[in-house]
């Protein structure tokens, strides 16, 4: 059975696929192993985490002492760097140890693993690699994050922990299936990252060149630019709308109330995922808006208003008079992310200015034009949207494969499921 087919087989569909929103909900938790003392699962062993691998302290390899080279290099967070020299002469998992506790990644090739990490190859584990991968992510590790002002991952409790542990031949099978849809997440990443890549292209030669193709060409203080084009100051052809502070207690996370709108940490591509709700609204968005991080350190962060909101007073929001489009100005706000950025920064306390925003150049090219400039980039951004939904999926039904899996309430014992060598 190809991969692919392994997950047919196992409810992941094509691209956009919704059967990870049916995926069986386990019935074994984690938290319910640690009361058993025989695995219920015929042919399965329980066992304490203790018995089925240890892990291995990393090695301290300070930021000047590493040397470019090919050997990735991974601390807490995942890999941050990259040497030439290996401790860990073969494939292996790394986890969190400090920081970012329990926090697992997987290296098929040689790796430097730091002294905050916590590392397993197959000298440390006589189950699967890439089974024990999986047991450690579905086992969440950072619950067990032992109290102090840094997080850290005691592995003495770590090794009290039970866990279910199936024949070989079942942790092949398991493993593959859930590399297979890591695979298809990975795949996803890559679009999205490629996306994103070709829309800063075409945005920068679009915000200069035009749609359409101009003949002629005139040199502004910004740079050349079509000859029928001018070259505005924002604040000509915008309103700007300022938040306002909405005391703790009267925010909350009921629907039913106004969405509130704090932060860049809520922006999408296009618009924003509302999770704070208030009755005592003051400063409003509106639907078409540009809004902009003004205050903190997500200075210059920018996204599109695409329902109505109250806005806190990191926040400020552009609105378009009329002469121009609202996509238009939202990507030409949105190219201006780094300049905005260390405008800020050159302040004591990050902060922008309303003439930061209003004193921007804005070129202006016929309605029309702004119209499919603002179309175009707008494709992108719905590819990006699209993707992002798609991976969400995939995560969900990775989620709920690891526990029916792990838990042995899907069995894959009798499923005929080719096994990839890097599995093996």
């Amino acid at each position: 059975m190809s991969d692919d087919a392994a997950l047919d087989e196992f409810g992941v569909g094509s691209e956009g696929s919704n059967k990870s929103d049916t995926a069986v909900k386990s019935k074994q938790k984690t938290d319910d192993l640690q009361a058993l003392e025989a695995s219920p699962i015929e042919d399965w062993e329980l066992l304490r985490l203790g018995d089925v691998l240890s892990f291995e302290y990393g090695d301290n390899l300070p930021a000047d002492t590493r040397e470019d080279g090919e050997i990735p290099v991974y601390g807490s967070n995942g890999q941050v760097d990259t040497h030439t020299e290996a401790n860990v002469d073969t494939a292996g998992i790394i986890i969190g140890r400090k920081g970012s506790i329990g926090k697992g990644e997987f290296s098929i090739n040689p790796f430097w693993a730091i002294d905050t990490t916590y590392y397993i190859s197959d000298n440390e584990t006589s189950e699967n690699l890439r089974f024990v991968y999986y047991l450690l992510q579905n086992m969440k590790l950072e619950r067990l994050n032992a109290a102090s002002a840094i997080p850290g991952l005691n592995r003495n409790d770590a090794y009290n922990l039970n866990t279910l542990i199936p024949p070989l031949s079942e942790q092949q099978k398991i493993a593959t299936v859930l590399r297979t849809v890591d695979q298809a997440i990975q795949k996803t990443e890559e679009i999205i990252e490629q996306t994103r890549r070709a829309k800063t292209g075409i945005q920068q030669e679009l915000f200069t060149q035009g749609y359409y193709d101009h003949r002629f060409f005139v040199e502004t203080r910004v740079g050349e630019l079509p000859e029928s084009w001018r070259l505005e100051k924002i604040k000509n052809h915008t309103e700007l709308v300022s938040g306002a502070h909405v005391k703790s207690e009267l925010v909350s996370d009921d629907s039913s109330l106004t969405p509130y709108l704090t932060g860049p940490e809520d922006f999408d591509e296009l618009g924003f995922t509302m999770t704070k709700y208030t009755d005592e609204p003051t400063k409003f968005c509106k639907e078409g808006d540009t809004l902009v991080t003004v205050k903190g350190s997500g200075c210059g962060k920018s996204t599109f208003a695409d329902r109505r909101a109250c806005i806190s007073r990191q926040l400020k929001a552009l609105r378009p008079n009329g002469k121009l489009e609202e996509l238009y100005l939202f990507y030409f706000v949105e190219t201006k992310q780094k300049l905005l950025k260390s405008l800020a920064e050159g302040s004591a306390i990050p902060g922008l200015s309303n003439s930061h925003l209003t004193a921007l150049d804005i070129p202006i090219p016929s309605i029309e034009e702004q119209r499919k400039v603002g179309e175009v980039l707008k494709k992108y951004d719905d590819r990006i949207v699209y993707e992002k939904k798609y991976k969400s999926q995939l995560q969900r039904l990775k989620h709920g494969l690891m526990q029916d899996l792990l838990s042995g309430d899907v069995r894959t014992a009798d499923v005929d499921i080719e096994i990839p060598q890097e599995v093996a």
